[in-house]
Order: C-alpha cells, then structure tokens, then sequence
C-alpha cells in the first residue's frame, strides 16, 4: 500500500517482487481516497485482499478522541495470474477495474547472489531465484463497499469471517456462499471512542480505541451478538496490540510504553459485568511510539547439539519463526534477532511501519555441555516473544525468561544502571525512564540493552559491577521477613547473558 505517490491524497496497491523491489502489479485508488489497512482473508479455497481506505485526506481523529464524520470503503481484491509475454512490463489496474500494460523500469535490473541489494552493473544474477518471464499478475476489482467511517483496522476471524472498524464501531462480516463478491455483515459492536487495532485469537476478539485502551470481546455465532468480556484498567491511547494468548494482550500506547495485560482469571461467562478490568503484568517504557507489533517465535540450537545430534543425544530443532521483516519509508530491512518475566533488545531501522515473521534458527556460542546429561535446563521455544517496531526506525524483541532468571539479570541491572562504567552517561534515574506511565507496584520488563553492557567488560570489571553494593532497599521491593539473596556468580551471569544476546549475531 502506498500513499502520495505523485499528488497529496492519492494512493495504490501493488505487487513487489520480494527479490528485486520491482512492481509487477498495481491497483490505483479514487483520487482523493486513501488506504489505512489492508489483510489476506480466506474466502473458500481461495484468498482475497481486502483494503480498508477513507473517501477524506482530513485526520481520522477528532481532539476528544471521537472519530471523524467521513466515509471510507473497503476493496475486495482478487489476485488474477495470467500469462505474459513480455518479461519487462507490469500490470495496472484502475479503479474500474480495467488493466494495462506498462514498461517497468525495474526490467533490467541484476541481483546479487551475496545480497539483497541489486544493482544495474551487478552481473553476477542467481539464475536459481530468477522469477518466471512469462508470469504476470493483476489486481482485480472483486466489490467495493461505502462505510460509515475509515476503515483503520482489517483482521480475519476463525476461518469464515473477518473483523473491520468504522470509526468507533467493527464488525464482524463473512462471504455467504464462499462469493468474494457478496459480503455480509453479521454483528456489530461498539465503543465510546475512535478504532485504532483489532485483533484477534481463536475465538476471543481484542479491539484496542484510542482512550478506552483494550477491550477483550467474543462472539456469538447462533445469536450473532457480540458481547464485551473484559477492559483496560486505564485508560490508553492504542497504537497496535495482539492477543498472545486467549486471555493476555501486548499493547502499545503513543506515549511510548508497551505493557502486558491478562484476565484476573480464565472465565467469561459473566458477561453482566463488562467492568472486570485486565490486570497489568509487566510493563516497559520504550521512549518511541510502537506502531506495528507482532508475535514471533524463538527455537534455540546449542553447540553442543552439532555435535551430540550425530549420536543421537540431542533433540533437532527444525525451524523457529523468529525473523523480522519491517517494512519502512526508506525501503525493506530484515533482521533476525533473539530476545524476556520479560527481556527487551533493541535494533534501529529507517522508519518501521509494519513488522512480519519468517523463518530461522538461532546457534547459540554458550551453553553447558551438561545439558546432554540432562543437567542444564534450556529453552526448546519461546512462543510469546513480541517484535515491536516505532516510527523512529528502531525494533524493540521482548522475550519471556523463567522467575529464576529475572531476579538474577534483575539483580544485575540494579547493579548496572549505578555502576560508574555502565550507569547512563547523563546521569539520568534508569529505573524512573523505564517505569514511566505505568504504577510504580507494575513488573517492570528488564533492559536487555542495558544488561548486554556486561559482556562488553573484562573479566576484573564485570566482578567489579557484581560486587556493587545493592541500592537502597526504597527503591526495591524488599521485605522485612525477606531471605538475602545468596551473591551473584560471575560464570552464572555470563552464561545466562550469552545465551539471550549473542543470538543477535
């Protein structure tokens, strides 16, 4: 999807090839419509896009919060190959739906087979990755629908439906009789204030507007009703968020805080009392606004796997989805990073507007050889890891850790932030920057940047930082009837640092 393209206000869908950056298809908007949000949704055996646009160039947002008095639509588009003879040329398709062939001028460009970047005097072409001449795609217009309001927010439901946002209401619609061309509209909620986010897990639907924060909800399909469960015990300004589970959401704010919510407990059969509140797990104050947030995967491969898995010892890990491909307004980067109670590590892009998985598999340098012997505890997956990327071009990985490891690194990072080698350079309080707008009782997710400060000490500075004496006990949450903790083993530190940061490289 892209907007000003060559005048304010009017934008297009195309088709890039991953490999050269070269649009082989495009669908161009009414002038003055411009497009917020678009999904793949199933629609039978086949896959359609939908593209949610807004007939106004004005903001989606009132001051107070409401949504804007405007139109907007959503576009069903199929995608249609055909054959085409003519390997240097694309396929437009206007607004009516009629198609045209134009010269690309990206036909002659080369790629080279030790990068992603391609350049026009770079010969040396992969033919194994060279796509087929002969194939063309267009966009074709399936149907278009006038809504009350811009369509900021599309995600499929279950198998046969799909959730879309007007203003301050979604709805949940489906395509009778698998016809891409007949939509339906099956139910309708509605919140106080503008739609920003809507996601979804299995049944369970999260909406996230732009005061209320996050509103869990289900859906009813015999009744088609659908009813509020539970609510953001705060209010917040939502930028993106998903569910990681049926009853936890990760959630980003535009003040720059991204927390963890869950249900107080697992039922939701009270649905009289929409007001029991999500209860804040932990939380961390970024300093950049995270407008794309996504849910990855980690699988960590050991060395001594390389060498055990010959005779059988160790277990074979296959593949992790853990690669993060942001899109941004310079162009496309790609990362593979591994990350926390919760961790976080941060990388810096041109600006990141989305974020997406692939596929990858990380070989960690330090691990305990014992754990062929079943001595050593490692992790096998991380399922709830979160990529989170902001408008000023970093991507932040948060990543769960066991209870054990967090109050070890947790004991590190107080040392850390107040060691003369390692404390911020302006002198500035880290444990009040990193607990901004959240309650000061909230779990606070670690600062793996900070932490990986550690690995970069010799050997006699990093005893050093260990031997610090420990903050004041005000500034740690400490109990009169609480056991010292035993002293911090260097080895131990190093180890369990090694196998979270290294993995970046």
């Amino acid at each position: 999807m892209r907007t000003d393209l060559c005048d304010a206000g009017t934008s297009d869908i195309c088709c890039v090839d991953p490999l050269s950056g070269s649009v082989l298809s495009s669908y161009k908007l009414k002038p003055g419509e411009t497009g917020k949000s678009m999904e793949l949704v199933r629609v039978g055996n086949e896959q359609v896009l939908l593209v949610g646009t807004s007939l106004s160039s004005g903001p989606a947002i009132l001051p107070s919060g409401e949504a804007e008095s405007t139109k907007g639509r959503i576009l069903i588009l199929c995608l249609v190959h055909t054959q085409n003879s003519d390997s240097g040329s694309m396929t437009i398709c206007s607004k009516d739906g009629s198609t045209s062939q134009l010269t690309s001028p990206f036909r002659d460009e080369q790629l080279s087979s030790s990068s992603l970047c391609s350049s026009p005097d770079d010969n040396s072409y992969d033919d194994d990755i060279k796509l087929d001449e002969a194939e063309a795609w267009h966009l074709k217009l399936a149907a278009a629908t006038t809504w009350p309001g811009m369509v900021l927010a599309i995600c499929p439901y279950l198998d046969r439906f799909f959730l879309a946002s007007a203003g301050n209401a979604f709805y949940v619609c489906g395509f009778p009789n698998d016809r891409p061309d007949k939509m339906k509209r099956f139910a309708v909620g509605r919140t106080r204030f503008m739609i920003t986010s809507l996601r979804t897990y299995l049944t369970r639907i999260v909406v996230g507007d732009c005061r209320d924060g996050v509103l869990f909800y289900s859906y009813h399909e015999d009744v088609k009703k659908l009813h509020q469960v539970y609510c953001d015990p705060a209010q917040r300004l939502v930028a993106d968020c998903f569910l990681m589970d049926a009853n936890s959401v990760a959630v980003s704010d535009r003040k720059g805080s991204i927390a963890i919510l869950s249900c107080k407990d697992h039922s939701d059969f009270e649905y009289s009392n929409p007001e029991s509140n999500l209860n804040l797990n932990c939380a961390y104050y970024m300093g950049e606004v995270a407008m794309a947030i996504k849910k990855g995967g980690n699988i960590y491969k050991l060395p001594a796997d390389d060498v055990l898995r010959s005779y059988g010892l160790s277990k074979s890990t296959e593949a992790a989805d853990d690669t993060i491909i942001a899109g941004t307004l310079l162009g496309i980067g790609a990362s593979s990073i591994s990350v926390l109670n919760m961790i976080s590590l941060s990388l810096s892009l041109s600006l990141s507007l989305h974020c997406e998985q692939g596929g990858n598999i990380y070989k960690l340098p330090a691990d305990d050889v014992l754990r062929s012997y079943g001595l050593s505890k490692s992790t096998e997956a991380a399922d709830d890891t979160i990529i989170a990327g902001t408008l000023l071009g970093s991507i932040f990985v948060f990543a769960p850790i066991s209870r054990e490891e967090y109050e070890l690194l947790e004991a590190v990072q107080a040392k850390l932030v107040v060691h003369p080698l390692t404390a911020p350079v302006l002198g500035n309080d880290h444990k009040e920057f990193r607990g901004r707008e959240s309650p000061s009782q909230a779990t606070k997710i670690l600062d793996g940047d900070m932490l990986a400060q550690f690995l970069e000490l010799t050997n006699r500075q990093q005893e050093s930082v260990l031997s610090t004496p420990q903050p004041s006990p005000s500034s740690l949450k400490a109990s009169s009837k609480q056991c010292p903790s035993p002293p911090l083993m260097l080895h131990q530190v190093v180890q369990l640092l090694e196998r979270v940061h290294y993995a970046l490289h």
